[in-house]
């Protein structure tokens, strides 16, 4: 995802949100689903998020499945020198997905990996509230979980994390995400300091966060983001599951 473009996106996205009063359905973005190694007896599952806030938009979406063994990320201690805390830090930083996507497609036990792009108003490709996005994910036999993550662009650091859900031998469910912090920017809650207020860039080590991936303790007016429009009270995004036929 071209940067540049993602930050012009999120800048109009935030200017929208504080009038917005409800969304609607979008067409399918995707990047389409990248396998991360062999498939055998794959299965196909339609996957549809809705943002749940009032107004915070959500960056470009990471679908994952996987075996059980693999976890997106762990709350604690932020390990700095780890491709997929890199990753998941410029994810919440910036909104862009690609270091994230290439640093799980390259985990063992990953078998695909999505980028959820939303073509929407006013700009490609962000999820506004109340709008809806979906695309379909595979999993093989053995891996049958499934995560997902997305950057909250009214934020400093925050993201949606769906983490570790056993998919569905047949129907649907239906699963909440809950928001984090990174850790890794502080929370100014300044508009000049996030994506949407014109700086989409990495957080420079000068200037570190809380250092440990936490729950997000949300928007408090400290800045110039109004908590009437940019909080939240979790969850942030609702996602829907359904196995498809073979």
């Amino acid at each position: 995802m071209n940067k540049t473009a993602l930050k012009g996106a999120l800048i109009s996205a935030v200017i929208v949100t504080t009038a917005l009063a409800a969304g609607h359905a979008v067409a399918d973005g995707s990047l389409g689903t990248a396998p991360a190694g062999g498939h055998d007896a794959e299965r196909r599952y339609a996957v549809t998020i809705r943002v749940a806030t009032r107004g915070q938009p959500i960056a470009p979406s990471v679908f994952v499945t996987h075996d059980r063994r693999v976890s997106i990320f762990e709350v604690g201690p932020a390990d700095e020198a780890d491709p997929g805390y890199e990753g998941l830090a410029i994810l919440a930083e910036t909104g862009a997905p690609d270091a994230l996507a290439d640093a799980l497609a390259g985990v063992p036990g990953v078998d695909s990996v999505t980028v959820l792009l939303a073509p929407t108003h006013p700009a490609p490709p962000v999820l506004m509230p109340g709008e809806s996005n979906g695309t379909v994910v595979t999993a093989s036999k053995n891996k049958r979980f499934f995560s997902a993550v997305g950057m909250l662009a009214a934020t400093n650091d925050a993201f949606y994390a769906v983490r570790g859900v056993p998919l569905p031998r047949k129907g649907s469910i239906t699963v909440y995400g809950a928001v984090y912090d990174a850790g890794s920017e502080p929370n100014t809650e300044l508009l000049a300091d996030i994506p949407a207020g014109g700086n989409g860039a990495y957080n420079s080590p000068d200037e570190p966060g809380e250092g440990h991936i936490h729950v997000h303790a949300g928007i408090h007016g400290t800045g110039t983001l109004d908590p009437a429009t940019h909080d939240w009270r979790n969850p942030a995004v609702e996602i829907t599951i359904t196995r498809l036929a073979d």
